[in-house]
């Protein structure tokens, strides 16, 4: 049962007209987001396709039964019948377990499948003496299906990175349109308000009429800016819009009533955990960097088994042999037996060595590529540790300027009610507040922003799901 108040309320009420504003915080949409998306309802599905990967490669070690039938009549005589029943175990070391049962019978049965009571029991193994014996391709299979199921949980982490860094970049936007919307809001109600104060003071004479021409500027200057910022902040509602499904994988969208919440204190702790931490340190855990050395891995399997290819491929096979007797079949190893055997060796090895060379040429690559990876990422750590210094420093600096500007303006407010102060400066003093404001909520988003971009980058993001 989800208890979210927010996905509660999405899933009862349709998102029908609610008579009190709902103020929706990140962690709100995180949690509908985590519950619900199909992005990463999706990405979740990378973690069992990964385990069946390797559930796959571990089929090949799977014993096997097998069972053949043939059997010829013509002429009202029975030329042959032939039953072959097969029990394989195979191993990783190359080596395969066998036992079958041959069943013939017939007067034109070739004389190698006769036996006196028609059966033959064999219990045999066949073993690599060359190349397959210490690693084989079933093993390579097997170990670099491991290694890229590790790599490919990075790859999960790291696309629920980009995707979280996108979800937390959107919501800060939408918040910042917001308090934009209610600044201008604001500011256009007080003007209208102090433009019915102007027309009292001029019909009482108090004021010149072209006053009135002036606050008229001003309401026209804020209801411009409040309807620019009111499509801004419909095109950003839109956006988020896109985060939000249900449990029946339906789309759903937000009514007038529903507004961001101000704060983001579980990305903000996590990033002030991480700004402290060295970048190598951090980097450790980064999945890009996790996924590049799974990929350089595989390449170091493929360059092992490719040196094992110099060797001679030999086969040696040996199965004991009997008829079915009652009550048990009595073995003679000594006696009844047989041997088989195979041996391949290219006598230049000009293409088993070329493999070699292009592996280890491969491995060079991806070990520079690492390199370089873990030295862009490290720099790119602290390089954003510093700008966070400086969007920190010009934060408190844009919050020193806008509260001398909010005691100006309340100054020039005093003075213009006492009429010692004229409408234009006023309203100067209005519009530089207003600017400023903006500018402390634009570097606030800024900073949110940063949090899903340095913690992105770090490639721990993900952690907040």
């Amino acid at each position: 049962m989800i208890k979210n108040k927010f996905i509660i309320y999405l899933l009862l009420s349709n998102f029908g007209i609610a008579s009190d504003s709902i103020f929706i915080s990140f962690e709100q949409i995180l949690a509908s987001v985590r519950a619900f998306h199909p992005i990463v309802q999706k990405i979740a599905l990378t973690r069992p396709a990964l385990k069946n990967s390797v559930r796959l490669a571990r089929g090949q070690f799977d014993p096997s039964i097998l069972s053949q039938f043939d059997e010829k009549n013509f002429n009202e005589k029975q030329y042959f019948s032939k039953w072959y029943h097969e029990l394989k175990v195979p191993t990783q070391f190359g080596v395969d377990f066998k036992g079958s049962i041959d069943a013939n019978s017939g007067i034109f049965l070739n004389n190698e499948d006769f036996t006196d009571d028609g059966t033959m029991l064999s219990l045999g193994v066949e073993v690599p003496a060359g190349r397959n014996l210490f690693f084989n391709e079933r093993r390579l299979a097997l170990q670099q299906a491991k290694v890229l199921q590790n790599a490919g949980f990075a790859i999960q982490n790291q696309f629920l990175n980009i995707f979280l860094k996108n979800l937390g970049t959107d919501f800060a936007e939408w918040l910042f349109s917001f308090r934009k919307l209610k600044l201008y809001t604001d500011a256009y109600k007080l003007a209208k308000e102090r433009y019915e104060f102007m027309l009292q003071r001029i019909q009482y004479g108090d004021e010149a009429p072209i006053d009135s021409t002036e606050m008229s500027i001003q309401i026209q200057f804020i209801a411009a800016r409040l309807a620019d910022t009111k499509a801004e902040y419909a095109l950003k509602k839109a956006k988020m819009n896109t985060y939000l499904w249900n449990a029946d994988e339906k789309p759903l969208e937000m009514n007038e009533n529903m507004y961001p919440a101000i704060g983001m204190d579980a990305v903000k702790k996590i990033h002030d955990s991480i700004y402290i931490t060295d970048p190598l340190k951090i980097l450790q855990n980064n999945p890009e960097l996790i996924a590049t050395q799974a990929e350089l891995k595989t390449l170091e399997l493929a360059t092992r088994y490719a040196k094992f290819q110099l060797l001679p491929d030999v086969y040696i096979g040996y199965s004991i042999l009997n008829t079915w007797s009652d009550p048990l079949p009595v073995w003679n190893y000594r006696e009844n037996n047989k041997w088989n055997g195979y041996l391949y060796f290219p006598l230049l090895l000009r293409k088993e060595r070329a493999k070699i060379q292009l592996n280890k040429i491969k491995e060079r690559e991806k070990e520079l590529e690492l390199l370089q990876k873990t030295r862009e990422l490290e720099l790119k750590i602290k390089a954003m540790k510093e700008q966070y210094l400086q969007m920190s420093n010009q934060h408190n600096i844009f919050l020193l300027a806008l509260k001398n500007s909010i005691l100006l303006r309340d100054a020039e407010k005093t003075k213009f009610y006492n009429g010692e102060s004229s409408v234009f400066l006023i309203n100067v003093r209005e519009n530089s507040l207003l600017d400023m404001n903006v500018r402390y909520f634009d570097n606030e988003m800024r900073i949110q922003q940063f949090y899903f971009d340095f913690l992105s980058t770090c490639g721990i993001l993900y952690l907040i799901m």
